[in-house]
């Protein structure tokens, strides 16, 4: 309310003994940033559903903290109209090969990654068909912030969300989500040296 402001990214974190915080991004919702939107926090996913379908809405943002009963989800939504409506889906509990599964059913682009402590993730997608297309890709288990970025300067990407969490030998490590960052030139070098050093997933070998 003080900045005028609409979130578009709300990440919770606990703090110790069940005491939640919340880190939050935001952008003046003024000019053509402006939307009707909506946030939440300590949901269960069928009132993230009922929320989506009151408000003709969709997910831009999605996380989750607790197990079991206990899991609840902070979740952020735009109206899904006008200029900016989407076909789109939302997952819940994926593996990584379910999410390439799905990804490649819809032919979508993922926006949002949420790792869970069981290793599986939430996950949001749009359509990436027609004027919507756009290079995009996503990796999991970087070693480093640095492998992170080497990787998308390789590709002439930026990272549109990131994920950071101990694996289950307590060692630090990166998921991310990229779009093609690429002036018309690079994206036509790009697709030359791919034939050489982009593996047959588009990564960089």
């Amino acid at each position: 309310n003080a900045n005028s402001a609409r979130l578009i990214d709300l990440k919770p974190y606990d703090i110790g003994g069940g005491q939640m915080r919340f880190a939050a991004v935001m952008v003046k919702n003024a000019g053509t940033a402006q939307r009707a939107w909506w946030w939440y926090y300590g949901v269960t996913s069928a009132q993230i559903s009922s929320f989506l379908d009151t408000n003709s809405a969709r997910l831009i943002d999605l996380d989750s903290y607790g197990t079991g009963t206990n899991k609840r989800y902070t979740a952020v939504m735009i109206a899904n109209t006008g200029a900016d409506a989407e076909a789109w889906q939302w997952w819940l509990n994926q593996t990584p090969a379910g999410i390439a599964s799905k990804v490649g059913s819809f032919s979508g682009r993922v926006l949002k990654l949420d790792r869970q402590a069981d290793g599986t993730y939430n996950f949001i997608q749009v359509k990436n068909t027609g004027s919507e297309a756009t290079a995009w890709w996503y990796w999991f288990g970087f070693t480093s912030a640095t492998a992170l970025l080497n990787y998308a300067n390789q590709l002439a990407v930026r990272p549109i969300d990131i994920v950071t969490y101990l694996n289950a030998s307590g060692q630090r490590r990166w998921d991310a989500v990229f779009i093609d960052n690429a002036n018309p030139s690079t994206r036509r070098m790009r697709s030359e040296f791919g034939k050489t050093f982009l593996d047959a997933n588009g990564a960089p070998t």
